[in-house]
C-alpha cells in the first residue's frame, strides 16, 4: 500500500508540482551544496604533491601511529577522509591512487623520493641548530 501511495504522489507532483514548492526546492538545494571546510590549511596544488602526501600518510597509518580520538582502531578510509578534510583535498580515492602509482611505470626511486626528501629536510633542520 505504501509503495502505491508514493507512486501516486509522484504522479501528482509531476502534474501539478510539489505541494511544498519553494520550501522543498530550498531544502533540496541546501542538501546538495557542499559544506565549506573549516580547515585553514590546504595541500599545495603542485604536480605529484597529492600522491606523495598519500604515500606519507599511508606509511604513518601502516606504522600504527594513529587511532580514533577516544582510542580504538581507525579504519584507513576514515583516516584518509579526515586528512582530506584537514587539508581541503579529496582523498576518497587514495587506494586507487596508491595502486595506480605502484603499477604504473613509475620507478621505485621516484615512488620513494618523498621519503628521501623528508629525511634530508629533517637532517637539514637538525644540523642547523
Amino acid at each position: 500500500m505504501e509503495k502505491k501511495e508514493s507512486s501516486q504522489q509522484a504522479v501528482v507532483n509531476n502534474l501539478f508540482g510539489s505541494v511544498f514548492g519553494n520550501v522543498e526546492q530550498k531544502y533540496m538545494k541546501e542538501e546538495s551544496e557542499p559544506v565549506a571546510s573549516e580547515s585553514p590549511i590546504a595541500l599545495v596544488q603542485k604536480r605529484g604533491n597529492k600522491i606523495d602526501f598519500i604515500r606519507v600518510a599511508n606509511a604513518v597509518y601502516e606504522l600504527g601511529m594513529v587511532e580514533r580520538a577516544g582510542g580504538g582502531k581507525l579504519t584507513k578510509q576514515d583516516y584518509f577522509e579526515a586528512l582530506g578534510r584537514a587539508f581541503n583535498v579529496d582523498l576518497s580515492g587514495y587506494a586507487k591512487d596508491l595502486s595506480t602509482s605502484m603499477s604504473a611505470a613509475v620507478s621505485y626511486e621516484k615512488q620513494t623520493q618523498i621519503f628521501d626528501d623528508l629525511k634530508q629536510k629533517h637532517q637539514d633542520i637538525y644540523n642547523s641548530k
